[in-house]
């Protein structure tokens, strides 16, 4: 779906694997996730991206093991 191997997603949000510059940009690029909450260190919310209006989907992309398993 999104090009983003789904074990590399789950120990970004799981914190076993930080976020390269270069993932945080496919991150926002792929799954809307704006690259200044993944890396504030690299990008501020100057550079275009507006937390307020999208730090809901960070939460609503990210699947999690067990929510996967449910069906």
């Amino acid at each position: 779906m999104s090009g983003i191997r789904y074990d590399t997603i789950w120990k970004h949000c799981e914190g076993m694997r930080s976020i390269s510059a270069e993932m945080a940009l496919r991150y926002e690029t792929t799954l809307k996730i704006p690259r200044s909450e993944l890396r504030p260190d690299l990008w501020s919310d100057e550079d275009g991206c507006d937390k307020r209006q999208t730090s809901h989907i960070a939460e609503s992309k990210i699947v999690r093991p067990s929510a996967e398993k449910e069906s």
